[in-house]
């Protein structure tokens, strides 16, 4: 390793056993050269009910349900670029996953950062330009 990323040779070492995780998971997802996504509606399922929100999606008495969108890039050199979209949990009715009390209101966990609850949808790996924020993520941002 050199720094605080490991090297090409580790990455390529341990890509088999990542990929075979990621086949067994239970979100589908599809990966093609520079990006990877989550398939959204299985994702979004996913998501909802590991944060309690599910029951309240389902009862039409229940105000609707608010998630967050997050968009994040970052310059990897001076051509490329990763730019990720995703979800935060923002809802009233979240729950931690581990303690199962309340992210947000007076009994919450107050030392959780909030973006330990932010969940990347897609991935892109490129040159972060306009063209890429309009055929990439602009069609997923029209199904949230």
């Amino acid at each position: 390793m050199h720094g605080i990323l490991p090297g090409v040779k580790q990455l390529t070492r341990v890509q088999p056993q990542l990929n075979a995780h990621a086949q067994e998971s239970k979100i589908p997802f599809t990966m093609d050269g520079n990006k990877a996504e989550f398939v959204l509606s299985p994702f979004l399922d996913f998501i909802v009910d590991k944060y309690g929100m599910k029951q309240h999606i389902e009862d039409a008495n229940s105000p609707p349900v608010q998630i967050g969108v997050m968009l994040d890039s970052a310059k990897l050199s001076k051509f490329q670029s990763h730019v990720i979209a995703g979800l935060k949990m923002v809802d009233q009715w979240c729950v931690d996953l581990i303690t199962k009390l309340p992210l947000f209101g007076e009994k919450r966990n107050e030392k959780i950062e909030s973006n330990c609850h932010c969940f990347p949808i897609k991935t892109c790996i490129t040159k972060d330009t306009k063209l890429l924020y309009k055929e990439e993520f602009h069609p997923l941002f029209l199904h949230l």
